[in-house]
C-alpha cells in the first residue's frame, strides 16, 4: 500500500502575527542634545534586537515589511497617540500601546498581501489569516488631490540668526510624514492623504520643483520687504506648496507614482487618465 502523502505545510495566524509583531517595536537612539530617547521602528530586526532572519517565515515576514515600507510609513500613527504611548513607564505597556496603533487592520491590510505572496512562493499558506482591511476605489479630482499635495511641500520656519551670530537666514523645507501641513486642511481626508503623501514623496521631479521654487520665493520683493520670520515662513508657506501642486508640467510624473501606489491607497484622479475620464465619486 503507497504510503498516503503527507500533508501541505502551513503557518496558523497565531504564529504569523507573532513574527509581525516582533517587527514592530521600541529602542532607544541617541539625539544630539537629547540623549537616548525612545523611538518606534517597524520591519527593522536588528533595530528590535532580533538576529538576522534564520527560518522560511521569518525571512517571508521581513521582505513583506521591506516591500510594504514605503505605504507603512505613510500610515504612521497619529503623533498626540504615539507621543502618549511612548511616555507610558511600563516597558511592557508601552511596547503593547505602539503595537497596537501601528498593526491596525489598515496596516495589515498593506502588509499582509506583500507576506502571503513570499510565503505562497515557499508552499508554506496561511489559511486562517485575516484578509485585512483594503482602502475603497475612489476616483477624485485632481483640485481634491492638490491642496494635500501642497500640504506635504511644507517649509520649516525661517530662522533669521541674531546681530551678534554669523551667518545667514536659514530657508528649508519637508517633504515628511511627521513635519507637514496637513492639519491645517479642513476635516483632512485620511485616505487621500496617504495618496498625496505617497505621491509626493516618491517624485523626484516634485523635489526639484520644490526647490527651485524656493528659491525663487525667497529673492520675490514680497518676502524680502517682510520684517520678522514669522511673517516670512507664512509668506513661504502660503505659496511654496501651491507652486508645486499647481505645476502643469508635473502632473505626468504625480500620475505615475499614484499609479504605482493604486492598489494600496484606492485613489486614482480623473486627469490622470484623460483619454478615459471617469466621473469623480
Amino acid at each position: 500500500m503507497a504510503p498516503r502523502p503527507s500533508p501541505p505545510q502551513s503557518i496558523a495566524w497565531a504564529d504569523l502575527r507573532a513574527e509581525i509583531d516582533a517587527l514592530v517595536c521600541v529602542a532607544t537612539v541617541e539625539v544630539p542634545g537629547q540623549g537616548g530617547v525612545d523611538a518606534p521602528f517597524f520591519g527593522d530586526r536588528e533595530r528590535c534586537g532580533l538576529p538576522p532572519a534564520s527560518t522560511p517565515v521569518q525571512r517571508a515576514v521581513a521582505g513583506g515589511y521591506a516591500d510594504a515600507r514605503p505605504t507603512l510609513i505613510a500610515l504612521r500613527p497619529d503623533g498626540d497617540a504615539l507621543r502618549d504611548a511612548l511616555a507610558l513607564p511600563d516597558p511592557a505597556a508601552r511596547l503593547g500601546a505602539v503595537r497596537t496603533l501601528y498593526v491596525t487592520p489598515r496596516f495589515l491590510g498593506v502588509l499582509l498581501p506583500r507576506i502571503a505572496a513570499q510565503l505562497a512562493d515557499l508552499g508554506l499558506p496561511c489559511a486562517d489569516c485575516p484578509p485585512g482591511e483594503r482602502p475603497p476605489s475612489r476616483t477624485i479630482a485632481w483640485d481634491a488631490l492638490a491642496p494635500y499635495i501642497a500640504a506635504y511641500v511644507w517649509p520649516d520656519p525661517v530662522v533669521t540668526p541674531d546681530a551678534a551670530a554669523s551667518g545667514k537666514t536659514q530657508y528649508s523645507l519637508h517633504i515628511c510624514s511627521g513635519r507637514n501641513g496637513v492639519a491645517t486642511l479642513p476635516e483632512p481626508d485620511p485616505q487621500i492623504r496617504v495618496a498625496a503623501f505617497l505621491v509626493t514623496i516618491h517624485t523626484d521631479a516634485a523635489h526639484e520643483r520644490a526647490r527651485e521654487a524656493l528659491r525663487a520665493l525667497v529673492e520675490d520683493p514680497g518676502f524680502t520687504a517682510l520684517g520678522d520670520d514669522a511673517a516670512r515662513t507664512a509668506f513661504l508657506r502660503a505659496r511654496l506648496g501651491p507652486s508645486v501642486a499647481g505645476d502643469p508640467s508635473l502632473r505626468p510624473a504625480l500620475c505615475a507614482t499614484l499609479a504605482r501606489f493604486r492598489g494600496d491607497t484606492g485613489i486614482w484622479v480623473s486627469e490622470c487618465d484623460p483619454k478615459r475620464p471617469v466621473r469623480p465619486t
